[in-house]
């Protein structure tokens, strides 16, 4: 998605995957885990695994983990990254009212 991912971040095709930037390649093809839907399922299961048991154990857990705890994105409907809010030009304060 464009502006998302990295800052230089555009769609691009699986015929044109890549473009340049200042000799810098950048892949940014919408979609790739549905291609590579096995490659991708594998890999993000395996990333996965070792916070299983931290994300089954409910909200205390999560707080004594810095990754969890940091990765939360909304809690009880309430968007908790201010980025989202900006980028979705929204309110801070709940229900989050577009601007």
């Amino acid at each position: 998605d464009e502006g998302m991912g990295f800052w230089c971040a555009k769609p691009t095709s699986f015929e044109h995957p890549m473009f340049e930037i200042a000799g810098k390649y950048y892949y940014s093809v919408d979609h790739s885990p549905s291609f590579y839907w096995n490659s991708a399922s594998w890999e993000i299961s395996e990333a996965l695994l070792p916070f299983l048991s931290i994300v089954i154990g409910g909200p205390k857990v999560w707080e004594k983990n810095k990754t969890i705890s940091k990765a939360i994105e909304i809690r009880n409907g309430v968007i908790q990254n201010p980025k989202i809010l900006s980028f979705q030009n929204r309110e801070k304060e709940y229900p989050h009212q577009f601007r």
